[in-house]
C-alpha cells in the first residue's frame, strides 16, 4: 500500500470509530434524559460521520477503505458500549425473587455491601422473598454477580430509572450511606439520594 493508501484506511479507521463511540453516547445519554450533552454529542457525531463518509464516497474502488469502515464500526461498538457500562452515571432498581421464606437473604446481601430492601409475598406456587437494590448502571454487573452467588435460582430484573427525586425515603432504600451500627447490634443505613454506589 501507498503511504496515501495507509492514511486513508487509518483515516477511515478512526473517524468510523469515533463516529460508532458518539452514536453509543448520544443513545445512553438520551436514555437518562440529559437533553443538553445528547445535542451536543449529536452535533459532533454528525461531524465525523461526513467526513468518514466522504473519504469512502471520494474513492469508491478503495477495498481498503471500506474494510477499514468496517473495522472501526466493530471497534467503535466495542469502545462505546465499555465505555456506556463503565461511566455510566445513570442508575437502575434490580428486583431479586426467590422461592420460599428466606430470612438471610437480606443480610447477606447487606454483608457484600448491598443496601437491599427485602420482603417477604407469596406467588402462584407458594412464599417468595423479594430484594430490592437501588445502584449505578456501571455496578449492575457486580449486583447481579452477587446475588447469583447467593441465589442462583432466583429471578432477576433490572429496570432503568430516568430521574431520583430528593425526597426522604426509608432507610436502606437508596444504595449510598455508609453502614451504621446501632447500640442494639442492628445496622442502620444513612439515606442519600446521590449517586449511590457500592457500600465499603
Amino acid at each position: 500500500m501507498t503511504p496515501g493508501a495507509v492514511a486513508g484506511f487509518a483515516g477511515t479507521v478512526v473517524l468510523a470509530a469515533t463516529t460508532v463511540s458518539l452514536w453509543t453516547a448520544r443513545v445512553a445519554l438520551a436514555a437518562s434524559g440529559r437533553s443538553v450533552a445528547t445535542a451536543v454529542v449529536a452535533a459532533l457525531e454528525a461531524v465525523t460521520f461526513m467526513l468518514v463518509f466522504n473519504l469512502i464516497a471520494s474513492n469508491l474502488d478503495a477495498i481498503d477503505r471500506l474494510v477499514g469502515y468496517a473495522l472501526g464500526v466493530a471497534a467503535g461498538t466495542l469502545v462505546g458500549l465499555y465505555a456506556n457500562d463503565r461511566l455510566s452515571s445513570c442508575q437502575s432498581v434490580v428486583h431479586a425473587i426467590v422461592s420460599g421464606h428466606r430470612p438471610n437473604f437480606g443480610p447477606a446481601l447487606h454483608d457484600l455491601g448491598w443496601a437491599a430492601t427485602t420482603h417477604d409475598g407469596a406467588g402462584p406456587r407458594g412464599p417468595i422473598t423479594t430484594a430490592l437494590i437501588v445502584v449505578n448502571n456501571a455496578r449492575l454487573a457486580e449486583v447481579t454477580a452477587d446475588i447469583r452467588s447467593i441465589a442462583p435460582d432466583g429471578f432477576v430484573t433490572v429496570h432503568q430509572l430516568r430521574r431520583v427525586h430528593p425526597v426522604p425515603v426509608p432507610d436502606g432504600f437508596h444504595q449510598a450511606g455508609p453502614r451504621q451500627r446501632t447500640t442494639d447490634h442492628t445496622i442502620r443505613i444513612t439515606s442519600s439520594v446521590t449517586a449511590p454506589s457500592r457500600m465499603r
